[in-house]
Formats: structure tokens, sequence, C-alpha cells
């Protein structure tokens, strides 16, 4: 059973993309396990601060992130120089799906 705060949480929204014709981000395929581990990077960069503002790279580059990516999905480095191509879309993707909001 769904948390009460979740639940409200999700009805605080609404999702019709044709109120905004922007759903672009929907047209890539999303795994759970992937968007599981970019928010808990993502929680851990911030501190559970609502109020920290950061870029793609900075949960990219994080040490955090490094470590439990190459060991959760037994990938190379995530350093930047190494495998840009690598990391673009597994991150950049899943934060544009955290972020995505209809007004």
């Amino acid at each position: 059973m769904l948390n009460a705060d979740i639940i409200e949480f999700i009805n605080s929204f609404n999702y019709d993309i044709k109120k905004t014709n922007n759903a672009r981000w929907i047209d890539q395929k999303y795994i759970p396990d992937v968007i599981s581990i970019v928010a808990d990077c993502i929680l851990e960069f911030t501190n559970y601060d609502e109020n920290i503002i950061f870029k793609i790279s900075d949960i990219w580059l994080n040490e955090y992130t490094k470590q439990n990516v190459m060991m959760i999905f037994a990938k190379p480095s995530t350093d930047l120089n190494e495998t840009s191509n690598e990391y673009d879309k597994f991150f950049a993707q899943p934060i544009n799906l955290l972020t995505y909001r209809v007004f």
C-alpha cells in the first residue's frame, strides 16, 4: 500500500502532456533501477536539501555516484574524459524525468 504522503504528492500534479506539448523526455526507455540510483545520488549530493541547485555533471562526477554506479551496474568509471558517451544519457534522461512538471 502506498504511503498517504506519496499519494498526495502524486495527486498534486497534472500530468497531462497535451497542456505543454513538452514530453520529449518520455521517448526514451527508463529502467526503474537507473532512475532509482540517479535519485539516490541526487539525494546524497544535496543531503536532502531541496534548495541545493546542481548540474547534471555535479551528480555524474560525485564520488558517491562513481562508487555506486560502478559497483551496481558494473560500468566503467564515471570520469568525463573516459566515458562521456557511456553516461551522458544515463544521467541526463532520468534527471529530466525527475524534474518534469506540467504546470
